[in-house]
């Protein structure tokens, strides 16, 4: 029996797809035990037959870290498991939702990634790449409904699955949250964020690729509805096809603006 403070489980240099969120049972029972085979059973040929990984949060984003929650399984064979026979003070575990890392030949929607976003850094209650504050510092270049949301630090680019950190957030609705208070150490990493955004129609120049490395996509703020935001909409169409070739893990170089003051962090909100 573990205590996760992250239930995201991550191959490295693993390039696909996510599929979507499943939420076959509730905690009502002896738990929420969102089984593998049993998701197969109710959702066929939505699940591909080798998960490269799994991620479980709860229904608004919560980590189970940050749920707070005993897991007694989380794994690509099994799938996911939280029994409330193994919780603090007799409380039930949270209501989970699942979703698997599928391989590129599973996928079959196209996908762009953004840029990477590091508004923050951990010089005070830890670092704060929450998705509100990043739309207000990047206008137009976060979708409208980022599908997922990804962290790595912002000096080797080590997953926040890998650093050991207790992260307490990270949803494509929410954004991403590392608390200081959360740590053993007392510190968190310095972690920069990209959301995974509907593909934009019309984007020829990326056409090749499943995965698409830039500004994107579909229905960003600040544009019309619908307007692409990939370098081929700028008429930059060799950026574009040197950004297909690269994989998500292998992102472009982007210089970003100055952070913002750690004394205008917006906190508020960020256990919602």
């Amino acid at each position: 029996m573990i205590k996760l403070f992250s239930v995201a489980i991550f191959a490295s240099l693993f390039v696909g797809c996510w599929t979507q969120w499943f939420d076959r049972d509730n905690p009502s029972g002896t738990g929420d035990w969102e089984i593998l085979s049993s998701l197969r059973a109710a959702n066929p040929g939505k699940i591909c037959t080798t998960p490269a990984a799994i991620e479980a949060q709860t229904l608004f984003g919560l980590s189970a870290a940050a749920a707070g929650d005993v897991i007694y399984k989380s794994d690509t064979t099994t799938g996911f498991a939280c029994r409330n026979t193994d919780q603090k003070k007799k409380k039930s575990c949270h209501d989970y939702r699942v979703r698997f890392r599928c391989p590129p030949s599973f996928c079959d929607v196209k996908v762009c990634w953004t840029q990477w976003f590091d508004r923050d850094n951990p010089s005070g209650t830890g670092d704060w790449e929450t998705l509100a504050s990043l739309r207000a510092a990047n206008p137009g270049k976060i979708c409208v409904k980022p599908e997922s949301i990804e962290a790595v630090t912002t000096d080797t680019n080590t997953p926040a699955t890998s650093t050991g950190d207790n992260i307490y957030i990270s949803s494509p609705t929410l954004g991403f949250v590392c608390r200081k208070k959360d740590q053993k150490s007392g510190q968190c990493r310095d972690y920069k964020v990209r959301f995974r955004c509907p593909w934009g129609p019309g984007d020829t120049a990326l056409a090749s690729s499943s995965v698409g490395v830039g500004s994107c996509c579909l229905g960003a703020v600040g544009g019309s509805e619908g307007e692409a935001l990939l370098p081929a909409a700028r008429g930059d169409a060799a950026a574009a096809r040197r950004a297909a070739l690269l994989p998500p893990e292998l992102p472009l170089q982007v210089k970003r603006p100055q952070k913002a003051s750690k004394g205008r962090r917006l906190e508020a909100g960020a256990g919602a």
